[in-house]
This record gives C-alpha cells, sequence and structure tokens, in this order.
C-alpha cells in the first residue's frame, strides 16, 4: 500500500529538541514534518528528512505531536483556488439579526423566523427567548459557513422541534420522528424547573446538547450521503464554537477576553469584532493550550454603547429588553474548519450530497417499488426458490430491472474523510493510519 504522507509544504515548519528513548537517550533538533504510519517524519537542520517510530520518543514529544497533529492534516489538504467560492470562510465574527429571535406564541407552543416549537407545557417569554436565541445562532453559523445549511424545513418554512418529557423520549429513542420533528427533553435543551417552570440552566455547557441537536437538524438531508461519522462529527465541532450573546449558553469566550471588552470604554460593535477576530497563527506548545470558561460581558445597545450586566441571577425585566437589542456575535475561534481553505474538502463533500438528496430519494421510492414487485411474483403460482438469492418463475413473466443507485462508491472515495476522525477524536498517528489500511484493503 502507498504509505499515508501528511506533510507541511506551505506553513514554516517548527523547530524542536526532540528526546528518544529507546536503548541510549539521545537529544537532536530536527522540525516535525509529517507522519508515514506509525513513524514521524523529521527534517534535520541539513535537510535531510528520517522516519523514527512515534513510540520511542518521550511523552512530552508524544503529547507535542498530539498538538500538531489537527494543523498537520488540515495544511495537507489543497488549498482551492483563489476567488474560488468554496474558498470562502468566515473572516470576521458574524451577527445574527436579533428580530430572528423574536417569538409569537402558537396553540401548541411557540416559533421564531426558523423555527416552531412544540411543547408539552407552557414556558415563560423569557424561556422561549433563550431557546429560539440559541437555536437561530446555530442557523446563522450554518448559513454563512462555505457549506450552507444542508436540510430544508418540512413545515410551512420553519424546522420543528418538539420539547418533550424525558419518560416520552425513553420509550421512543429515535431523535426525528416520520415528519421530520426533532424530539428533545427539556433537560437536553438546556433547562430545569425551578417554582413549577421551565428556565435556562445556568451552569456552564447547559446548552451544548441543544447545539448539538439542532446542528444535526440543519444537515438532516445529508445523513446517510456522507461516511456516517461525519454528521455527528460536525455537529461536535459547530456546539465548540465560542459564542456571545444575550444567554448564557452564548456566553463561552476564552479567558482574558472580558478583560480586553472592560479595557474599552464604550465598545462598538466594529472594535468587539476586532477584539474577537480569529488570532494569526504561531507556534503552539501543549502547555500553552489553555481552557475557555464562561465569563459575563458588557451588553451591547444599538447605538454602541454598554451597560453593566448585574450578578448572575439578578437580571430584570430591563436587562431582558436589552438582550433583544443587541446583536448576538459569533466569535470565530473555529480550530478545526475556522477558513474556508480548511474546509474545502468537507464543504464539496456536503454540497454534492445535498444536490445528490433528490436522487436518492427517487432511487429509494424506486427500490421500494421494486421490492414490492418482486413479493407480488413470489406469491404467484408456479413460482419457487431456488436458493436463498434467486427464484424460478413461470414461463412469460415479467421480472423487474432492480434500479441502480444515483452513484456507485469506489475505494478510496472516503480518503479524505477518513482524515477527519483525527482532528476530532484526536487520535495517535498509528492508530489512524491502521484504520486507513484497512478501510482501503477491504
Amino acid at each position: 500500500m502507498r504509505p499515508l504522507w501528511l506533510l507541511l509544504l506551505a506553513v514554516p515548519a517548527l523547530a524542536r529538541e526532540w528526546t528518544r528513548e529507546g536503548g541510549t537517550t539521545m537529544k537532536f533538533q530536527a522540525e516535525l514534518r509529517g507522519i508515514d504510519g506509525p513513524n514521524l517524519m523529521l527534517q534535520a537542520p541539513d535537510g535531510r528528512t528520517a522516519g523514527f517510530p512515534l513510540a520511542e520518543f518521550s511523552a512530552a514529544d508524544r503529547d507535542y505531536v498530539k498538538a500538531r497533529l489537527p494543523g498537520l492534516v488540515l495544511d495537507a489538504m489543497t488549498p482551492p483556488n483563489v476567488g474560488q467560492k468554496d474558498g470562502a470562510g468566515w473572516g470576521r465574527p458574524l451577527s445574527a439579526d436579533p428580530a430572528d429571535c423574536a417569538v409569537s406564541e402558537t396553540a401548541d407552543g411557540f416559533h421564531s423566523k426558523h423555527f416552531a416549537f412544540k411543547t408539552s407545557e407552557k414556558l415563560p417569554p423569557t424561556t422561549q427567548r433563550d431557546l429560539a436565541e440559541a437555536c437561530e445562532v446555530i442557523h446563522e453559523i450554518f448559513r454563512v459557513a462555505p457549506w450552507g445549511v444542508l436540510a430544508t424545513p418540512r413545515h410551512e418554512g420553519r424546522f420543528q422541534i418538539s420539547l418533550l418529557p424525558q419518560s416520552e423520549i425513553d420509550a421512543d429513542r429515535n431523535i426525528f420522528d416520520k415528519e421530520g420533528v426533532l424530539r428533545i427533553p427539556f433537560g437536553a435543551a438546556g433547562l430545569e424547573k425551578i417554582g413549577g417552570e421551565w428556565v435556562r440552566d445556568e451552569r456552564p455547557g447547559a446548552g451544548r446538547n441543544l447545539k448539538e441537536f439542532v446542528a444535526c437538524m440543519l444537515q438532516r438531508d445529508v445523513i446517510g450521503l456522507v461516511p456516517p461519522w461525519l454528521p455527528d462529527a460536525l455537529a461536535d465541532c459547530i456546539a465548540e464554537i465560542p459564542t456571545i450573546g444575550g444567554t448564557a449558553w452564548c456566553a463561552e469566550v476564552p479567558a482574558g477576553l472580558q478583560q480586553k471588552v472592560e479595557s474599552v470604554p464604550g465598545p462598538s460593535l466594529t472594535i468587539l469584532e476586532e477584539l474577537l477576530a480569529p488570532p494569526k497563527p504561531k507556534p503552539v506548545e501543549i502547555n500553552d493550550i489553555k481552557p475557555l470558561k464562561p465569563v459575563v460581558l458588557p451588553t451591547l445597545n444599538r447605538d454602541g454603547t454598554t451597560h453593566a450586566a448585574p450578578p448572575a441571577g439578578e437580571a430584570g425585566l430591563d436587562e431582558k429588553k436589552q438582550h433583544q437589542d443587541h446583536a448576538l456575535i459569533i466569535a470565530h475561534y473555529f480550530t478545526r474548519l475556522s477558513d474556508g481553505r480548511r474546509a474545502q474538502p468537507i464543504t464539496r463533500m456536503l454540497r454534492q450530497a445535498m444536490e445528490d438528496r433528490p436522487k436518492w430519494d427517487a432511487f429509494d421510492a424506486a427500490l421500494e417499488k421494486y421490492h414490492a414487485e418482486w413479493e407480488k411474483l413470489k406469491k404467484l403460482p408456479g413460482a419457487e426458490k431456488v436458493d436463498e438469492n434467486s427464484w424460478r418463475f413461470p414461463p412469460g413473466t415479467q421480472v423487474p430491472d432492480e434500479p441502480k443507485p444515483p452513484r456507485e462508491y469506489q475505494n478510496g472515495d472516503d480518503l479524505p474523510w477518513l482524515l477527519l476522525p483525527l482532528l476530532l477524536e484526536q487520535k495517535t498517528p498509528s492508530a489512524v493510519a491502521a484504520e486507513i489500511s484497512a478501510l482501503l484493503a477491504k
């Protein structure tokens, strides 16, 4: 099998002192250039490149390689042509229109611009607004992403979400019903019951499940047409995008950003966008990685002024009104699919799947008809089963032709997508190489 190479061709390599522990300890300077199966490809200062087993290096070296793997894989992807539409990424933080988050009550729930919510229990207006805002933010991320929204609303132009008690979810484990309605329990929607009312759960990360569910819903039409792990992986990535908005679910920003914002008197939307712009690439050591933590930011008014947010739990009606007035700023510290060049291969696959959906739906209908006709033939007088996969029918019987799928997949078609779990699951190079080898050998 041809060896798998992931090389840094366009990004400056990073020199590092490596420690080999196999046999005698040896230290040397080299640049990490890629991986080849279980081996690291290192380049010496004189330009020579050689492979060394990853297992022979120190724990610190292995951690360093693990931290560098996403960059190795992403930079190995072919950059798109200049100006190519697939290369359009997120160049700046984005604003979701506050009007999209306005809610109107219905007979069995409420709705916003892109979502209709059906609830088994009446929710307070503030809770309705919180749910609508969280869902509209995810919709906005998909809308401006290079691949776009990957599903079509089936009911009056809105995506349907049904909030149910946990007992009903336990009885029927399907996330979507036959009509395409997303079914989630109140708790998984980031809500908790206090004083007999469902309100937003203020604990950090409480809204993550809701983000993942909505992200799956917005790519529903490509499920089954892309590798099975891709929709879940993409939903996981989307849920990790730090955002800033009027609710705790949207206040997950890198540590230290609060001080930056507070240091600017009366920050305007433009200043905030500059502060939230994706950082320029720089060498990253494993010890430099800091966890995200929730912070409370000043509320941004329409005119660019701010007012201090009261402590948690003391927000009054006036602040809720201000939350409706300010834009929802989405900060793209999205390290996995942040720019169009890196998202290009995934974009092509998702768009193609979206375009192929009608063809596959027609194929599924034709296949169902084909099987129904075969069941009728099996019941004809004189029909005889020859073996497990063949039948003999009376002379003159018209046997239908089996429909052909819109596309036949070949070995190796999924190779680019086999690399993405490396980013999402932080697998070791040897594990990923072994999986790819096994799949291509089938």
